[in-house]
């Protein structure tokens, strides 16, 4: 029996999802820092369009992007 190779992009972990919405790179940095301190892991950044309270263009599916020493 060989190893196993898998090709496959990473998928996004199974769990609870938080979408902050940050309109410049302060808000941005302080975000992660508190999500940081209160034990998020896998922290991603994305874009997209959050309106009453929804973020209806996240996709579920997509390769997710993680902030540097994320996760």
């Amino acid at each position: 029996m060989g190893s196993e190779h898998n090709d496959e992009a990473p998928t996004r972990k199974a769990g609870m999802l938080v979408a902050i919405g940050a309109v410049n790179s302060l808000e941005e940095a302080s975000a992660i820092s508190i999500l940081r301190t209160q034990g998020a892991a896998d922290i991603e950044r994305a874009s997209g369009t959050i309106a009453q309270s929804q973020w209806n263009d996240f996709d579920p599916l997509g390769q997710p992007v993680l902030v540097s020493g994320a996760g």
